[in-house]
Formats: C-alpha cells, structure tokens, sequence
C-alpha cells in the first residue's frame, strides 16, 4: 500500500505478508525519496488461520531500524531493546530497501 502526499511523493509504504501462523507487517518511512525509518512486525497465531481465520495473536515481534541520509542503518531496536548493527542487521536492510525499490 503507498500513500501520497499532496506533492504525489510517497511519505509512507506498507507490505503485509501471510504465512499460515503469521502476519508479517512492514512499514517504510521516506523523506526525499529515501528511506529513514523502517518497521517489522511479525505477529504469531496460537493456530493455523486456515484453521480458525479469528485466531488469536499469541506472539508479536517488533524489529525498527533508524537510518541515515545514505539508508544505512544509525540504530535498531528488538522489542524496544536497542541492539548492536552487524553485517546480517545491514543486510537484511539492503534487502528490505532493495526489494522496495524493485516493486515502487
């Protein structure tokens, strides 16, 4: 889902992914044309929705990355506990901006 701003910019990106136990939400801020906040958010059902489609959340991760003007990651948070930025973290991000790109 994209939304504009009166400019026609795109401010705000949002990817809901579906797994059979899970719910994985990805939020992207952009300034100029640049990503500077992304969020992720995996939510985990006590059953199958194909099972019970009202199935209750019994786990939600929260992942959010802070990054610069380059979109490298500054800071990040696990469940609002700051954690430490290595090589995995700044990939995962590549991939996240990089898949984005592919598909605005």
């Amino acid at each position: 889902i994209n939304y504009y701003d009166d400019n026609k910019n795109i401010p705000y990106v949002q990817q809901i992914f579906y797994g059979e136990t899970f719910r994985s939400e990805l939020n992207y801020y952009l300034l100029n044309n640049r990503v500077f906040y992304v969020s992720v958010n995996r939510l985990e059902y006590e059953v199958p929705i194909s099972e019970n489609p009202d199935a209750v959340i019994k786990k939600i991760n929260s992942r959010r990355f802070y990054l610069d003007e380059n979109e490298q990651v500054c800071s990040w948070y696990l469940d609002n506990v700051k954690q430490e930025i290595d090589a995995t973290t700044r990939e995962f991000i590549s991939y996240l901006i990089t898949a984005l790109n592919n598909n605005r």
